[in-house]
């Protein structure tokens, strides 16, 4: 999994950072429009942000900033990421709206009995650009991560989407094993792979489709070519992050964060829902 390493500090309404697509789901069908995403480190926090050209179906209890359980019975974004060993990982939730969930986990669907405090590291941002189209992202101190889990090189990683929900559709940046969509393998996770590629680098390989063009407006078309995302997805284009509804979209994740407080207790979690153990 590629994550681009940049020297300049990264922060929302600036972010200028390549994107990877993905363009079918877990049974091979086409998904259109695609999905994009992108894994960014400036040596302070990882960066995730994910987005599409099209709407999400949110969660009707989550709220921008929030943490949520439960957010992949609708639209969700994930990110996954395992000890080098692919035992131990954590998932992290994403909606369309800045709403989050995350969790450690010692084995495939068996949560850590003590979680850390993630409400204390974890900050969202989202946007709804015009069109329908959404953009969100979270970032995390990376020296969270090492004291959590052992982040750095030689650890695994994998980014999912639950998309089209009601009929939800099931999609993962690489290729895991079963029949049926299981995003819980951190064993066949792929090793993070670090990259220092400037992000207008990737503009003269582009590899998009009409409509991508115009949702990443510095991109160009390279004609005759079918778009096709392998894993790892190919880097499809570039966007820059930035606009006052960005700016504002901070603002109220941090006041909704210091709204719920220590609401949610996260040192001892309930037991989750069987519905829990079989989602994908």
């Amino acid at each position: 999994m590629q994550i681009f390493n940049t020297e300049t500090p990264l922060e929302w309404g600036s972010l200028d950072l390549p994107l990877l697509g993905i363009n079918s789901d877990w049974h091979g069908q086409t998904l259109q429009p695609p999905v994009a995403f992108t894994l960014a480190s400036d040596g302070r926090s990882l960066w995730f942000a994910a987005t599409r050209q099209a709407p999400a179906a949110i969660h009707p209890g989550a709220e921008p900033g929030v943490f949520t359980p439960e957010l992949w019975k609708h639209d969700v974004s994930e990110l996954f990421i395992a000890d080098p060993d692919g035992k131990r990982y954590i998932e992290f939730n994403l909606a369309a709206n800045g709403a989050w969930w995350a969790c450690t986990f010692d084995s495939p669907r068996r949560p850590s009995v003590s979680q850390p405090d993630f409400q204390g590291a974890v900050e969202t941002y989202h946007d709804a650009p015009e069109g329908g189209s959404w953009l969100s992202a979270f970032s995390v101190p990376i020296a969270f991560l090492g004291e959590h889990i052992d982040f750095g090189t030689g650890s695994r990683a994998n980014v999912a989407f639950i998309l089209n929900s009601p009929r939800q559709t099931f999609h993962s940046a690489c290729k895991l094993p079963g029949a049926q969509p299981d995003f819980h393998r951190p064993e066949a996770f792929p090793n993070s792979s670090p990259s220092n590629s400037h992000p207008t680098s990737v503009l003269k390989n582009l590899n998009l489709m009409d409509g991508r063009r115009r949702f990443f407006p510095r991109a160009r078309r390279k004609e005759g070519v079918k778009a096709t995302i392998p894993c790892p997805p190919e880097e499809v284009g570039t966007r820059r992050l930035a606009g006052e509804e960005r700016r504002q979209s901070r603002f109220t994740t941090r006041r909704a964060t210091q709204r719920l407080g220590k609401s949610v207790e996260l040192s001892d979690p309930p037991r989750p829902s069987e519905a829990f153990f079989s989602r994908p």
